[in-house]
């Protein structure tokens, strides 16, 4: 890597400070699960956990056979296994801790929920010690994979995302997840100029459009768009 030095509570914040933006790929939010699970990690203990798995899972008529990056056997996901835990067990997976976003901030994810006995899935915002339920799912969706986009927002303290699955009554409610992404969750750069006419100028030299400005939402990420005349 470079030889830059930047502060800890510039890392994992979505803003490139190294020169390659290596800062934002080590702190490993995003997670493909091919190189490992990232930072993310099992929040709870108990018999009911996240394992990253590939191939089809142990019980037959649950769970996917493939992966969603690469729809192959050899590529990895997480997983839940009905066969752990007993009803009503949940098991959360952390994201290592994020220093701010944007309003337009959100996560991606592909999920896969097949069984008869298919649970709950969910996924938390959390700050400190307080878990906001943001979106949620629930039930047999057939041997499929699906995209979610949870909106998160904007954030201006340090917080974690959680993905948490929860059991139902029998075995087959095998819960998969794959391919977590954050997006649109840093400010916009900054611009030489803002040429149009419909553009709004932050103090950081960003653009964002006209009707950004005074809408209670701080596009600009310095909060110039509200606090400007």
């Amino acid at each position: 890597g470079s030889s830059t030095c930047v502060a800890r509570n510039k890392v994992c914040d979505f803003i490139n400070d190294c020169p390659n933006g290596e800062e934002e790929t080590d702190c490993g939010y995003n997670c493909n699960f091919d190189n490992g699970t990232c930072h993310w990690v099992n929040n709870r203990g108990g018999a009911y956990q996240w394992t990253k798995f590939r191939g089809a899972t142990p019980d037959s008529n649950t769970g996917p056979s493939k992966d969603h990056t690469r729809n192959s056997r050899l590529g990895y996901y997480m997983y839940t296994d009905a066969s752990n835990g007993t009803r009503n067990s949940k098991a959360f997976f952390a994201s290592p801790l994020l220093q701010s976003s944007m309003a337009s901030c959100q996560l991606t994810f592909w999920y896969h929920m097949r069984g008869t006995s298919v649970g709950m899935l969910y996924v938390y915002k959390q700050e400190g010690y307080r878990m906001t339920a943001l979106w949620t799912a629930s039930g047999d969706h057939g041997d499929r994979w699906y995209r979610a986009a949870v909106p998160i927002g904007r954030m201006k303290a340090p917080f974690k995302m959680n993905i948490a699955s929860a059991r139902s009554m029998s075995v087959l409610g095998d819960i998969a997840i794959d391919d977590i992404q954050f997006q649109h969750c840093a400010p916009p750069d900054a611009a030489t100029s803002c040429t149009d006419f419909s553009k709004f100028r932050c103090a950081s030299q960003a653009c964002i459009a006209q009707d950004d400005k005074c809408d209670f939402v701080d596009d600009c990420g310095d909060n110039s768009d509200e606090t400007a005349d």
